[in-house]
């Protein structure tokens, strides 16, 4: 084949799988797929040129999560060639009256045009669902509203945001309840060894989320825990003997 000549559309989605394998899995082998642009189809021996653009969104802050072990450094130089901030729908004023124009067109185009009451509700709404929120909200209204421009009434509740749980709080509760149930269950007189009791039962938790979190990362573990990285070798090795003992855990395991 002419490297020349448009990859064939077979071509070109096996390669985008590829891609998306490559930024998915994020093993060092397939993110050169972005380095050279080339990928090699299933069942060739020979490389075709990768003839798409790559978009790639996150709402988190990659540059922390290179920080904390979760993020491949090199990966984030491939892909970050242009970056676009797209704010959330609250922030952008005028935009949701234009949206709302748009979506009621299409779903209903007796419900325009708003009211000014419909148009202040929608631009006072803080919409933590963003687009999808509205449009469903839009939906419903239009629904309610059965072919007349909706009205405030006509839309249902905020969403309500699961409330902010205090885990402070509710270990406190716990640790105290398991005191208790190991004092009652103790024989009169006789010490529980309280501390090493919790202790085995906490940390190993502690540990096994943390490398979850990581990824394995060990380096990344032994910041997070505040621990010396062969004080973690040892808690792996207490606490997951199965775990391999040569993974690494050094800076390159991050990137």
């Amino acid at each position: 084949m002419n490297p020349s000549k448009p990859m064939p559309r077979r071509l070109r989605m096996q390669a985008i799988a590829a891609l998306t394998a490559a930024v998915c899995v994020v093993p060092a082998s397939r993110a050169i797929v972005l380095e050279f642009g080339e990928v090699m189809p299933v069942g060739s021996t020979t490389t075709q040129p990768l003839q798409v653009r790559v978009l790639s969104a996150t709402h988190r802050d990659l540059t922390q999560e290179i920080a904390e072990g979760r993020f491949r450094h090199d990966l984030y130089f491939r892909l970050n060639a242009f970056q676009i901030h797209l704010p959330a729908l609250r922030e952008r004023g005028d935009d949701v009256l234009e949206l709302a124009d748009h979506f009621l067109r299409s779903m209903e185009p007796r419900a325009l045009p708003l009211p000014e009451a419909t148009k202040q509700l929608l631009k006072s709404r803080s919409w933590p669902g963003n687009v999808r929120e509205l449009r469903h909200a839009l939906e419903h209204a239009a629904i309610l509203a059965r072919g007349a421009p909706p009205l405030p009434e006509h839309f249902p509740a905020p969403a309500a945001l699961p409330a902010a749980v205090d885990f402070k709080s509710q270990l406190q509760t716990w640790i105290s309840r398991w005191i208790a149930e190991k004092v009652e269950q103790a024989a009169p007189g006789e010490p529980a060894n309280l501390h090493e009791l919790l202790l085995s039962s906490i940390e190993p938790l502690l540990i096994g989320e943390v490398l979850k979190r990581l990824h394995g990362n060990r380096l990344a573990a032994s910041r997070w825990l505040g621990l010396a990285r062969a004080t973690v070798r040892k808690l792996i090795t207490k606490y997951f003997p199965n775990e391999s003992a040569d993974q690494e855990d050094d800076e390159s395991s991050a990137g």
